[in-house]
């Protein structure tokens, strides 16, 4: 029962973030000097469809946001919320996309954790 807890916890907190991340980036940049100057560099829509990572990150679309938000250390909500915003994906699709990515990456992180826990009480009995 602690471990379903504990990973809906996890889950909800990952969740949390987004909508603080989407503050910053759409409102923060008017109040931010330093954000502002970011997101008047941010390339038109036009510009990221026409240059090379902007179609390969199209192509992967919604897989892309998915698979980066699962990812703990290279990824993350901070880098999928950027990526989701760059590429101005409507805001409730990319919730529920973020929402899949992060409960998979619950499980990985959490998985991995109970895998450590399972070796280590059995190597060091």
């Amino acid at each position: 029962m602690r471990k379903i807890f504990v990973f809906g916890l996890i889950f909800v907190l990952d969740l949390l973030q987004v909508p603080i991340y989407y503050y910053i980036f759409i409102y923060g940049a008017d109040k931010i000097k330093f954000l502002s100057f970011i997101n008047n560099k941010l390339p038109t829509q036009e510009k990221i469809s026409k240059s090379l990572l902007g179609r390969i990150m199209k192509s992967l679309g919604n897989v892309g946001i998915i698979v980066i938000t699962a990812l703990p250390s290279f990824g993350g909500m901070a880098s999928a919320v950027f990526i989701a915003f760059t590429l101005r994906m409507d805001y409730r699709k990319s919730l529920i996309y973020l929402a899949i990515g992060s409960f998979l990456g619950c499980i990985l992180v959490f998985g991995g954790t109970e895998g450590i826990i399972f070796l280590y009480r059995h190597i060091f009995k």
